[in-house]
């Protein structure tokens, strides 16, 4: 019966809708509703999160290749915390982060490094770069920055702010390095006809923003295909993570619960290219 109820409700809004003059009334409240509506779900979503905290007393990471490093907040930037923590972050991508790790580069830039993740994790895990970590966002150096001396890394990791072509350029000139790329579409920016030949010696790992133009990921393919050995990784989506990923402090969850905890809440199926260099690879 409630059902039926609500069906025939969500017809009758359907069919004011329609209707030009009516909906120029209605529709500062619906929009005023809905905003509360996704206020409160990101509440709700927020108490769950922290629900969680206590499978992590001590915030170091459980598993994955960063294992062991130390987070100084219950916190990342534009991204979620609980698989940072549990270490299935990116999971698609861990064959490749553990061969970056045996490779002899001199720098390491990562733009777009949030609270650190990823600088600090090669940072710790990596002999000889220099890590050089980008982010426009000020809460995000700084939080990087604490990360770094917290896991006892900060003499080996440059924080800076913005990063254009002609900085990368700049950075990578005359050098064997990684750079690592996600920069909310930004990257289009990044690596351009103008920039590629200098980043011929390096590896990139780029993640692409198709959402905001569909090109990207082909655009760059191809740019990309004369200098570099261009590898194509696809994200898992979130209810394949719950189902498939195992940890072993997790196992007594249940899905719904799995599911918060290896979500990365994702807009869509993403892509990452890896670009190795042409050049160096054929030495």
């Amino acid at each position: 019966m409630l059902v039926s109820m609500k069906k025939r409700l969500i017809h009758i809004f359907q069919q004011i809708a329609k209707n030009d003059f009516i909906w120029s009334i209605l529709k500062p409240f619906a929009k005023t509703f809905h905003g509360l509506y996704l206020k409160r779900l990101n509440l709700e979503y927020t108490q769950k999160i922290l629900g969680f905290q206590n499978i992590f007393p001590d915030l170091t990471v459980r598993m994955g290749p960063f294992k062991s490093m130390k987070y100084p907040k219950f916190e990342a930037v534009c991204s979620t915390i609980l698989p940072k923590l549990i270490g299935t972050y990116e999971m698609e991508l861990a064959n490749i982060i553990e061969e970056i790790k045996t490779k002899n580069y001199e720098c390491i830039i990562d733009i777009g490094c949030a609270e650190g993740y990823y600088a600090v994790g090669f940072a710790m895990t990596t002999s000889n770069a220099q890590i050089i970590a980008y982010d426009i966002d000020p809460d995000a150096r700084e939080l990087c920055l604490e990360m770094a001396k917290l896991n006892l890394v900060e003499d080996k990791i440059i924080i800076k702010d913005g990063i254009d072509e002609n900085l990368l350029i700049a950075e990578v000139q005359g050098k064997r390095a990684l750079v690592l790329s996600d920069c909310e579409g930004f990257e289009t920016e990044l690596f351009t006809k103008k920039s590629i030949p200098a980043l011929k010696n390096c590896d990139l790992l780029i993640e692409t923003h198709d959402f905001y133009n569909i090109n990207i990921s082909k655009n760059l393919t191809e740019l990309l295909a004369e200098t570099h050995i261009v590898r194509s990784i696809l994200s898992t989506d979130d209810i394949q993570k719950a189902k498939l990923y195992n940890a072993p402090f997790i196992n007594k969850y249940n899905l719904e619960d799995k599911l918060m905890l290896f979500a990365e809440k994702r807009p869509n199926i993403m892509t990452w290219l890896y670009c190795e260099s042409k050049k160096i690879n054929a030495i």
